[in-house]
Formats: C-alpha cells, structure tokens, sequence
C-alpha cells in the first residue's frame, strides 16, 4: 500500500469534519450577529453599544469570511452527529 496518500476513507471523514466545522463556524456567527442586532434595538451605556457594535462588525465579517472560504474550497457545511 501507498502510504504517503491518504485513503479514500480518510479524505472523506477529513472533508466531514471541515464541513462539520463550516457548519459551526456559520451558526456561531450567525448566533452573535443576532445577539449583537438585539443588543443594538435597547438603550444601552456607551460602552455597551460599542461593545454591541464591534461584535455585529467582526461576527459579520467572520460569517463572510466563512462562506466565502467553503465557496473557494467546495466545502458544503453539514450538521453535525454530535
């Protein structure tokens, strides 16, 4: 046997898992975009606000991100079993 390729086997549970990744990566951020939008809809202290601001940027920014990286590598983001 080859061993410097991986088996059909491994390449398939390797691409589970980095779409079971992508998969959470995308509810997590979707999760704090949410959160930081529902923030935003109360009064809230300066800081608050900022705070709320900076996680409806950066989460944003992160779900873009992940979406368009599983595009690039054809990753289909799928539930997880666990």
């Amino acid at each position: 046997a080859n061993t410097t390729q991986p088996s059909a086997t491994s390449q398939v549970q390797a691409q589970n898992e980095d779409s079971a990744i992508v998969a959470w990566l995308i509810v997590v951020n979707k999760n704090e975009v949410a959160a930081a939008k529902e923030a935003l809809k109360h009064h809230l202290n300066p800081s608050v606000k900022a705070y709320a601001t900076m996680m409806l940027k950066e989460h944003s920014k992160n779900l873009q991100d992940t979406l368009t990286l599983s595009e690039k590598d054809d990753i289909q983001p799928i539930e997880s079993e666990d």
